[in-house]
């Protein structure tokens, strides 16, 4: 008896441990302690940057978390919104308090051509959906402005509740300036150039810029929906060149899915092409045939639905791609081919 005692006492030992070092194994709970560490993260970068600390390794740790985030959500019944934001640069996190009393989190940041705003819902899980999380304001320089890098500061944070405003200091071509992202209206307000309504930020025109407003305010959707503002008019930022293009694939997606011609599916592909587990590669497909072997795991009964449900002007499209459904599948234009870049197997 003493014996069996010891061994129940070391499996519950080993069980605290790998709790503790790899996190519930209830995809659900994964979820949900991503979720609550991606809120920390961003309150702690607020507190370290009113202190005038070091933030590079919380800007590290929060696209990590919101990486295990989508990584479990997605074992789920739940629907995540499958749009990235994985800033190499950090204006501003922490948390905002609307004047309904809900409060979200928010980080503003960017890339070398990109600066947008992601906002988290801090509320609680419903039966079907997850607290609302996506862009809440996005600007994009398109290639072909011919621009340099777009460096960006620390925001200023002015005003509470629906009358904040942040301040982003930026410099372009040596040439510095501002960009205000409004709460009000969820808009962003470049302080040159003018903004489209697909959010691509052209700094060289001369009219006075436009707000651009998010292509869905996250305070009211758990994804981020397609169809906001016009298709065609969004395609560029994708490197789409015309709307006749991307329903021609669109077509000869749904067409060869539906055939169940596999080969025809596969010969969409981009490739190399990557598949990713916690935002680390998880299997490289180098071709076609290799694909093929593993079709079954990618195009999954679920994301089969959702290429045949959707429609062109239902797309929403952004600098990352163009979406199918709630983004079980992503695909660009480069070299003047259109072809699927990631797949999110559901």
């Amino acid at each position: 008896m003493r014996h069996r005692w010891i061994a129940i006492v070391i499996v519950a030992a080993i069980v605290v441990v790998a709790i503790t070092k790899y996190g519930p194994a209830d995809p659900v709970a994964a979820a949900k302690s991503a979720e609550a560490e991606y809120h920390s993260l961003c309150d702690q970068w607020a507190a370290a940057a009113e202190r005038g600390a070091d933030t590079s390794a919380i800007e590290k740790a929060i696209p990590e978390a919101h990486l295990r985030f989508l990584h479990e959500a997605t074992k789920t019944k739940y629907i995540p919104n499958n749009a990235l934001f994985l800033p190499t640069a950090f204006a501003a996190a922490g948390k905002l308090t609307l004047d309904d009393g809900t409060s979200c989190s928010f980080v503003i940041g960017g890339e070398d051509h990109s600066l947008d705003m992601w906002v988290w819902y801090r509320t609680d899980w419903t039966t079907d959906r997850l607290p609302g999380h996506g862009f809440a304001g996005t600007l994009t320089i398109p290639a072909n402005e011919g621009v340099g890098k777009l460096t960006i500061g620390r925001a200023i944070r002015q005003g509470e509740g629906s009358k904040t405003v942040f301040r982003v200091p930026y410099t372009l071509d040596g040439v510095p300036g501002t960009v205000e992202f409004r709460v009000a209206d969820w808009s962003v307000h470049p302080d040159r150039g003018t903004v489209d309504q697909g959010g691509g930020w052209h700094p060289g025109a001369t009219n006075r810029p436009s707000p651009a407003p998010a292509s869905q305010p996250a305070a009211t959707q758990a994804v981020a929906l397609p169809g906001d503002g016009d298709t065609t008019s969004r395609l560029y930022l994708a490197g789409i060149d015309s709307a006749d293009d991307a329903r021609r694939f669109l077509s000869q997606l749904q067409t060869a899915c539906a055939a169940k011609n596999r080969a025809a599916v596969a010969a969409l592909v981009r490739y190399p092409f990557k598949t990713y587990n916690a935002g680390k590669v998880r299997k490289t497909y180098k071709n076609q045939a290799a694909l093929l072997a593993d079709y079954d795991q990618l195009f999954t009964p679920a994301v089969l639905k959702a290429i045949a449900e959707q429609t062109y002007d239902d797309l929403f499209v952004r600098d990352q791609g163009a979406m199918i459904g709630d983004g079980e599948i992503w695909f660009d234009q480069r070299d003047g081919a259109i072809k699927i870049i990631a797949i999110n197997a559901k």
